[in-house]
C-alpha cells in the first residue's frame, strides 16, 4: 500500500513538472486537484499532512491564472488546522503560514488574519527567532491599529520585548510601502539578478494581474535557498493589495 501511495505521487509530481515546465497552467492545475483528492484520503503521519498542505498550495498557485475571478474559492483556509497539526516548526512550515497570511489579509476574517499572525509568533518564538519575532509583532501592529496599545502590552509581557523598537519599525501605512532592509546590503544586492532570473524561470515572466503573489514567495524562497537571505517581501510588510 505504501509503494501505491508514493509511486501515485511521483507520477503526479513528474506530470506537474512537465506541465509547469511548458507553462500549461490549467494542466498544472488539475493535477493539482488529483494530488489534493489522495492526500485527503491519507491524513495520518505528519508528511502526510505536509503533503496536503503542499497540494493545496501549488493549486492555489495556478487558481489565478486559470479562474482569475475565483482566487477568493482557494484552499487556504483547509491548509490552517493542518500546519496546526504539524508540529515540527522550521522554514517550509513558515513560508506556509506566510502563503496563508499573504490570501486571508485580501480575502479572509479579521480573526482568520489574527490567528495566523498568532501562529507566526508562536513559530518565531519557538525558533528564538527575535528579529523575526518583532517584525511580526510590528505587522499585526499595522493590521489592527486600532488596538496596537493592546498588541504592545501584549508583546511587552510576553516575550520581553523592547516595544519602542517594535513602534520603530511601524510606518504610516498610508503613505509608505514598507521594504525590508535586507534589500540594501551588498550580500542581497550582489545576487538580486541572479535570484531574480532564476525566479522568473520558475514562475514565468510579469505581465499578468497577480503576477507578484507567484514572484515574491519563489525570490523568497530562491534568496534564502541559494543564498542564506531571510528576505521579507513587500506583500508581508505592508497593509495593501498588490498587483
Amino acid at each position: 500500500m505504501e509503494n501505491l501511495k508514493e509511486n501515485f505521487k511521483h507520477e503526479q509530481i513528474t506530470a506537474l513538472g512537465e506541465a509547469i515546465q511548458v507553462r500549461d497552467s490549467k494542466k498544472a492545475y488539475e493535477i493539482a486537484l488529483k494530488l489534493i483528492t489522495f492526500c485527503e484520503k491519507f491524513q495520518v503521519t505528519e508528511e502526510d499532512l505536509c503533503d496536503l498542505v503542499e497540494a493545496y498550495s501549488i493549486a492555489n498557485s495556478f487558481l489565478r491564472d486559470v479562474y482569475p475571478f475565483k482566487t477568493n474559492k482557494n484552499n487556504t483556509l483547509k491548509m490552517l488546522p493542518l500546519l496546526k497539526r504539524i508540529k515540527n516548526v522550521d522554514d517550509w512550515k513558515i513560508q506556509k503560514y506566510e502563503e496563508v497570511l499573504d490570501h486571508l489579509k485580501l480575502f479572509g476574517s479579521l480573526q482568520d488574519v489574527y490567528d495566523t499572525y498568532l501562529e507566526l509568533i508562536n513559530a518565531y518564538r519557538i525558533n528564538n527567532d527575535i528579529k523575526q519575532l518583532e517584525n511580526t509583532y510590528a505587522r499585526l501592529i499595522a493590521y489592527l491599529s486600532n488596538i496596537n496599545e493592546d498588541i504592545l502590552n501584549f508583546a511587552s509581557r510576553l516575550d520581553g520585548l523592547d516595544t519602542k523598537v517594535i513602534k520603530s519599525q511601524v510606518k504610516n501605512h498610508a503613505k509608505y510601502i514598507n521594504s525590508d532592509p535586507v534589500e540594501k546590503t551588498k550580500k542581497y544586492t550582489d545576487v538580486y539578478v541572479e535570484a531574480e532570473a532564476k525566479t522568473h524561470e520558475a514562475v514565468g515572466e510579469p505581465g499578468r494581474m497577480g503576477y507578484v503573489y507567484l514572484f515574491w514567495p519563489k525570490l523568497k524562497e530562491i534568496l534564502k535557498n541559494d543564498h542564506d537571505i531571510d528576505w521579507a517581501y513587500p506583500g508581508l510588510l505592508n497593509d495593501a493589495r498588490f498587483d
